[in-house]
């Protein structure tokens, strides 16, 4: 007997959407809940999502700009930060993120207590820094994407300079 999962998706952006469908394609969560306090863009992806469901297996999945809705979370992914300026450094966007995360991260962890965190919000080794701070978990239940997308970037771009997939660099 496998009990079920929620996975709670913080930030209905492009990163946010790209994770859902990534849990729904490979079926990692019994229920999804998207959570973003812009509720225009939250009703757009609702939208988008019930018409790819002629496609995409949705299962349980609630959209939401209440912090209710993401009560008793397994997973919280954090995807959700500012938009970096043009000519802004990182300490600023960093600076603006801190800010909302002080507001985000104690209501995630309040609503689910016993959960863990995934932070994908740029700069991320910081944020999940931040994150831990504000959450008061154990250093084990937060945790960020690391260098997954430098990773990345930098095979697809030795792949492409070896004329090889991508897939095949390691």
């Amino acid at each position: 007997n496998r009990r079920s999962t929620k996975v709670t998706v913080v930030g209905a952006g492009n990163v946010g959407m790209a994770v859902v469908q990534g849990l729904l394609v490979q079926k990692l969560a019994d229920e999804i809940v998207i959570f973003d306090l812009n509720s225009d863009r939250l009703k757009g992806e609702m939208m988008d999502a019930h018409y790819a469901g002629a496609y995409l297996p949705l299962g349980k999945i609630h959209f939401s700009d209440k912090y209710s809705a993401t009560a008793n979370s397994d997973l919280c992914i954090v995807a959700t930060g500012i938009v970096k300026k043009d000519g802004e450094s990182r300490y600023d966007l960093l600076s603006r993120n801190i800010a909302k995360f002080k507001k985000l991260v104690p209501a995630i962890v309040d609503y689910s207590p016993n959960c863990v965190i995934l932070v994908v919000s740029n700069p991320v080794d910081q944020m999940t820094y931040v994150a831990w701070k504000l959450s008061g978990l154990s250093a084990g239940r937060v945790f960020g994407a690391g260098t997954n997308l430098d990773s990345s970037t930098y095979q697809f771009l030795i792949g492409g300079h070896f004329n090889v997939s991508p897939h095949d660099v390691k």
